[in-house]
């Protein structure tokens, strides 16, 4: 069975077309999700809890900076961090003092909950190269996770730090799903269209192109879908390709960091993941201590286009400046969720913030230039530009009601 075995099924179906062109490419997987060391909320929040309590007053701890099998002995100054993971692996039975400087310190640093210092004491970023990382602390973020007693606020304190892990894909999802009424999206349809969006690759698409590709697909019969698993998975199978990884396809390997990315979102106050297959939107059917009900209101969308005098364009998104996925409460959610904090971009530029991190979340706005700057927090050369007419819809005669309002946001 081949891959051209897809443009036989459902004739002219553009998702079939596509996905036949995505697996084409070597790269058909674009950019690789967390490599998630499956923990979840009560697991973080009793490690970092016992963290908390063994860093003392300062906050702060010296760690190893070697493996055990290199350097079988702590060091002066190590004492804390050995007695440390001693507690947590008797606590969890998991945890040693390599596993847990090289994988949940490192997750939870990119998940904004901890920093990780050098030897000076400079705060080594998560995308930096690490050298020898000899100190961690907590974040504001992490202090908050650790000192939430409230089992909802709690959650909440951790989407966000998933979020952070995850960039926009939190705010990507809830979009697509909505846009189909709500619907279930399954672990298949993330992996062919849904992990498209905004990826830097040739089959790189955007979140309204992605939702006509899911509309396209939903339209096979049962019996049609299957078959075109089928065919992907046979087709994706390394023992059909020759030379190193980069040239090989791999189902199982894809449809694992689907189920990651899938794990990870069913972890957040806004998904459900069931039966390793699917995932939902949130709603109350949780336990009652941890029972949210999110919504997403059309409403402020449309106050969008109606304050601003705008209507919709073709390449053009709806983008939250600070995304829904970093809400800390439901107060806060309901905040981020509001006409104030949307700017009508093009696909491109929404792309561009995407693949950054979504860290582009202090607006400044030069209303005479009739421009706006999105800068990441604390490093103002760190930008977007978006210049009115042409990757923005914007009325600038709004510039001080939006510009107070992102002050507020970003000042929580």
């Amino acid at each position: 069975m081949s891959l051209s075995d897809l443009l036989k099924i459902g004739a002219g179906n553009a998702s079939l077309i596509y996905l036949h062109d995505r697996l084409s490419d070597p790269d058909y997987r674009g950019a690789h999700g967390s490599q998630h060391n499956r923990f979840d909320v009560d697991f973080t929040h009793d490690i970092l809890s016992e963290f908390n309590s063994a860093a003392g007053p300062t906050g702060r701890m010296q760690i190893r900076t070697t493996d055990l099998s290199k350097r079988a002995t702590n060091i002066p100054g190590e004492e804390k961090y050995a007695a440390f993971c001693s507690a947590v692996k008797a606590k969890t039975g998991r945890g040693t003092q390599d596993s847990i400087r090289k994988n949940l310190f490192v997750d939870w640093n990119r998940m904004g909950l901890i920093d990780r210092l050098n030897a000076s004491g400079i705060i080594v970023g998560p995308n930096e190269r690490a050298g020898k990382i000899s100190f961690v602390q907590l974040t504001e973020l992490g202090s908050k996770f650790v000192s939430a007693t409230d089992p909802i606020r709690r959650r909440f304190i951790y989407s966000a730090a998933i979020s952070k892990l995850l960039g926009d894909t939190v705010d990507d999802v809830l979009t697509v799903m909505e846009e189909l009424s709500g619907k279930p999206i399954t672990v298949y349809e993330y992996m062919f269209f849904a992990s498209a969006i905004d990826d830097q690759a040739a089959f790189g698409r955007s979140r309204t192109q992605v939702v006509e590709l899911l509309k396209s697909f939903r339209l096979l019969s049962r019996t049609e879908t299957q078959a075109v698993i089928r065919i992907v998975r046979e087709f994706a199978n390394p023992d059909n390709f020759s030379g190193d990884k980069t040239e090989k396809r791999d189902f199982h390997n894809w449809k694992n960091e689907a189920q990651q990315t899938f794990e990870l979102l069913g972890q957040t106050v806004f998904f459900e993941y069931r039966d390793k297959e699917k995932l939902l939107l949130a709603n109350d059917a949780h336990a009652p201590t941890t029972s949210v009900r999110l919504k997403r209101s059309m409403e402020q969308k449309a106050e969008y286009f109606r304050k601003h005098r705008a209507s919709k364009t073709v390449g053009f998104e709806l983008h939250h400046v600070v995304s829904l996925g970093s809400a800390q409460s439901l107060e806060h959610f309901k905040e981020l969720d509001s006409w104030k904090n949307l700017l009508y971009v093009d696909a491109f530029s929404h792309a561009k913030i995407s693949q950054r991190g979504n860290r582009h979340v202090k607006m400044e706005i030069q209303k005479n230039e009739r421009v706006i700057r999105l800068e990441a927090l604390g490093n103002a050369s760190d930008c977007v530009e978006l210049k009115d007419h042409t990757n923005l819809k914007f009325d600038f005669n709004l510039s001080k009601t939006i510009q107070d309002y992102n002050f507020k946001l970003n000042n929580v």
